[in-house]
């Protein structure tokens, strides 16, 4: 294919990695959850984060022998 005088050549597509991506309309505007960094090299994707655990330490300062 030839783009503004650069040939641009196309592979077979490859999946690449497995993720769900949501697109979402707010006001006639598409909105997703996933986008390609400015250089190509990498995608940004949002995905859920899998619950994590919180320690809480009341009195702290009298464990430690104050």
């Amino acid at each position: 294919m030839d783009l503004f005088g650069a040939t641009v050549e196309t592979g077979k597509p490859e999946v690449l990695f497995q993720v769900e991506v949501q697109e979402y309309d707010v006001g006639g505007i598409t909105f997703a959850d996933y986008d390609v960094t400015k250089d190509g090299q990498r995608f940004i994707v949002i995905t859920p984060e899998a619950p994590r655990r919180v320690h809480i330490i009341r009195n702290w300062p009298a464990m430690i022998g104050r």
